[in-house]
């Protein structure tokens, strides 16, 4: 009878544990959007509010959670771009609120200029804990190139009284004219919440109840 070494029984043991590794399969990546099946913790609720928020477009450059409170920053942010980063952070958070198990009761969006003393709270509430569909966005862009402002409150007035009610998980509505924004709108049919911004010379069109709207100079959402 043979009797191998320590060394030799140790090698052999490594190999046999290598080659059973290679044969068992390997894991599928998560979609985006696709959170509610990962385990706990795994990955942590600030990467899932940017993966959440990744996947209806936007580009945070951080994301943490601590007391609750999931926080985005973004830099830099213009004026016409915060109704959407308005909704987009809600839904995201409520993705979070459903697919983690950690206590997720508040969001915040800043402004996270170079100048810590300068950051701009864009907004902030309390999740919503609600059902909606998973990604079904419906965005809407027209170019109004020469258009008065009258004539682009006409237009903003028609597409927000098409849109509102929806079915879909976000509504967005932006006017450019000459290759500049001139007017947005972001709606979130699941909460009844709407957003929106203008620029000088356009009038706001009025938003059709039950929807309750925040307007340019509203700071912040749903605020606790």
């Amino acid at each position: 009878m043979t009797v191998l070494p320590h060394a030799a029984v140790g090698y052999l043991v490594a190999t046999a544990m290598l080659a059973l590794l290679a044969l068992a399969p390997g894991s599928e990546a998560p979609a985006g959007d696709d959170l509610p099946h990962l385990s706990p913790w795994r990955p942590s609720a600030q990467a899932r509010f940017s993966s959440a928020l990744r996947a209806l477009g936007d580009d945070p450059r951080a994301t943490f959670y601590e007391h609750a409170t999931l926080v985005a920053a973004f830099r830099p942010v213009q004026p016409w771009q915060v109704p959407k980063l308005r909704i987009d952070a809600a839904i995201a958070a409520t993705r979070v609120l459903r697919s983690c198990r950690c206590p997720v009761i508040r969001f915040r969006l800043i402004d996270d200029q170079l100048i810590q003393e300068h950051q701009a709270l864009i907004a902030r509430g309390r999740v919503a804990r609600t059902q909606e569909p998973p990604n079904d966005l419906d965005d809407t862009h027209w170019a109004m190139d020469g258009a008065s402002g009258t004539q682009i409150a006409r237009r903003a007035q028609d597409l927000v009284d098409t849109s509102v009610p929806s079915s879909s998980t976000r509504v967005t509505i932006a006017i450019d004219r000459d290759g500049r924004p001139v007017f947005r709108f972001a709606y979130r049919p699941a909460t009844r919440t709407a957003t929106m911004w203008a620029a000088v010379g356009v009038d706001l069109p009025d938003v059709p109840p039950p929807v309750t709207v925040q307007g340019p100079d509203t700071p912040f959402s749903n605020v606790p």
